[in-house]
């Protein structure tokens, strides 16, 4: 998950290590690397703030006024993706299908606080999982 206060392109660029914020792929950019041509087909969803009302209602029913920072929070907590650790009370595992370089499971690893053993990346069972509709990264 993720957001974006300017051009929505420049951030997903960036985490790719072509857009204004970075020169460096990071864990998500490496991630997209290391699985093409697969990854080419990976959906991402843009919502808006008022996309995002419903489940920033559920998930903090005493907030009167709300931002993108809090949208983002409500969905992390819905979704639990495996590669946001800030607002994710038990990120999910990295999903097995998931090609991933020894330096970026290790990041991976560091990112979920489980013990990282050689290229073994936690079970499923490891790390609490999402419900099943769930699959975020």
């Amino acid at each position: 998950m993720g957001q974006s206060r300017t051009c929505v392109v420049d951030r997903i660029l960036s985490h790719l290590g072509e857009g204004t914020w970075s020169s460096l792929p990071d864990v998500m950019g490496r991630l997209v690397d290391c699985n093409a041509p697969q990854s080419y087909d990976w959906q991402v969803d843009l919502l808006t703030l008022a996309e995002c009302e419903p489940l920033i209602r559920r998930h903090y029913p005493m907030f009167k006024n709300w931002d993108v920072s809090v949208a983002e929070q409500a969905l992390i907590q819905k979704h639990r993706p495996c590669l946001n650790v800030q607002w994710n009370h038990a990120p999910q595992a990295l999903p097995q299908r998931y090609h991933c370089p020894e330096a970026t499971k290790r990041q991976v690893a560091n990112l979920l606080h489980v013990p990282y053993h050689g290229a073994v990346l936690p079970e499923p069972g490891d790390v609490d999982q999402p419900d099943a509709d769930a699959g975020a990264l």
